[in-house]
């Protein structure tokens, strides 16, 4: 192109996303993995001693921020969660997040820590992720058995820009 010789790759990263060439996502999910291993790791080394007195803590971590980082992405690799293979990924990937937050041994399974931690499995919580993702963002109806989202029943999003400065609310400092 333009007299450079330009190379093929095999998967390449698009918005901190990796897509490979049979959109498997294998390699997206190995690299998760190990930020996630590594996170978890340097979690319980740094804050060892507050999770002692604050149980709930890494519960919070855990929910407001490896989980979402997890499933970031979930509009593009969504609609292979029918794949066993995905499913299997997402569920280890769990695996160390779980052994830190319910303080099992090493050999415990990870459908067990998800029972014990009560934490609902990624596979299950990503087709919750996605199901919205289509109902809200994509405007589709999905069906999910044994019930249906219709885009229609949320809520809508309105920007406050739309209207005209003299028509917002104003919030009294008192």
């Amino acid at each position: 192109m333009n007299g450079k010789l330009v190379t093929v790759s095999n998967n390449f990263r698009y918005l901190g996303l990796w897509r490979d060439s049979s959109l498997t996502f294998t390699e997206h999910f190995n690299k998760v993995r190990r930020k996630v291993d590594l996170l978890s790791y340097r979690i319980s080394t740094v804050a060892e001693r507050f999770y002692s007195r604050h149980a709930k803590l890494f519960y919070r971590i855990y929910r407001g921020a490896i989980e979402p980082f997890i499933l970031y992405g979930h509009g593009a690799w969504g609609h292979r969660l029918n794949l066993q293979k995905i499913k299997n990924t997402l569920n280890s990937i769990q695996w160390r997040p779980l052994i830190k937050l319910t303080g099992a041994f090493r050999k415990v399974s990870t459908v067990a820590l998800q029972v014990i931690a009560g934490i609902l499995p990624l596979d299950l919580k990503s087709i919750d992720v996605f199901s919205r993702f289509l109902a809200l963002f994509l405007k589709q109806n999905v069906n999910i058995s044994p019930a249906s989202l219709n885009f229609r029943d949320f809520e809508n999003r309105t920007d406050i820009f739309d209207l005209h400065p003299l028509q917002w609310r104003p919030i009294p400092f008192g």
